[in-house]
């Protein structure tokens, strides 16, 4: 009896080691995809500090936004983040571009994985830590190089 549960639980491992692998593998591919595709360039961007603590700048909506980067593909990642003073909210999301405005506030915009709903997430208010779906746990100013090619200065 207790080698057919052993049987059971090594299966169930293996398999497990192999989606996890597959994952990463694929997701390794993705972030090769798209690196090669902004051909290596770098841009330093300067992100305007919170005026206050608790609160994101107002967003400049009447000025044209600057696009500092953006896929058709998509670029998955997990995170959380503060709006005012709730508590942290945990984010599935699909990074589509990266913009900033005239005041230097600089926003990820993408969609939502479970409600695919368009946001756009000003930068100062995600964790400085962030998630990728192979399990990999990244700084967000390291993401946005890597993948973006966005290095940003707080």
């Amino acid at each position: 009896m207790y080698w057919i549960i052993a049987v059971v639980v090594v299966v169930a491992l293996v398999f497990n080691s192999w989606w996890r692998r597959s994952i990463a593998r694929n997701y390794r591919e993705l972030i090769a995809e798209i690196t090669e595709k902004r051909a290596g360039q770098v841009q330093d961007v300067t992100v305007a500090p919170r005026k206050r603590k608790k609160y994101p700048n107002a967003r400049d909506r009447e000025a044209q936004e600057t696009v500092l980067w953006e896929t058709d593909e998509g670029f998955p990642m997990d995170f959380s983040y503060t709006k005012k003073r709730e508590k942290p909210e945990a984010v599935k999301f699909t990074l589509k571009s990266v913009v900033q405005d005239a005041s230097g506030n600089v926003y990820l915009q993408g969609t939502g994985r479970k409600e695919k709903e368009e946001r756009a997430i000003d930068v100062t208010t995600v964790a400085s830590n962030v998630t990728l779906p192979m399990y990999k746990v990244l700084p967000l100013t390291e993401v946005l190089e890597t993948v973006c090619g966005v290095r940003l200065h707080f």
